[in-house]
């Protein structure tokens, strides 16, 4: 198994929503570490936000699930329930919903 030199993925910075919907987002930088390694059927993304900023606009997913893990500091997650503290070492898992690729 290859290991992956993270210092060499190039960092994104931003997103690809349209204005204005980028605003929230546009500080965040992005390391592909799926497609560095290679992964066709899933993908890891290393995601750094400074304070106040988002990681992306709400969504989900109709045809993949969705991990998130915090390496270090703490993130607001926003959900239709409510807001949820997420701090290091804490995960949250979306399954895919096929159903709400309609609405």
């Amino acid at each position: 198994m290859p290991k992956i030199d993270i210092a060499t993925v190039p960092a994104i910075k931003g997103s690809g929503y349209p204005p204005p919907h980028d605003g929230p987002c546009a500080t965040r930088t992005r390391k592909r570490l799926g497609d560095a390694g290679g992964l066709l059927d899933f993908g890891v993304n290393l995601m750094a936000l400074p304070p106040g900023g988002w990681s992306s606009q709400r969504h989900w997913h109709s045809h993949e699930d969705e991990l998130v893990y915090i390496l270090k500091g703490e993130v607001i997650l926003v959900e239709d329930d409510g807001e949820t503290v997420l701090r290091a070492g804490d995960c949250a898992a979306f399954p895919k919903t096929p159903a709400m690729a309609t609405t």
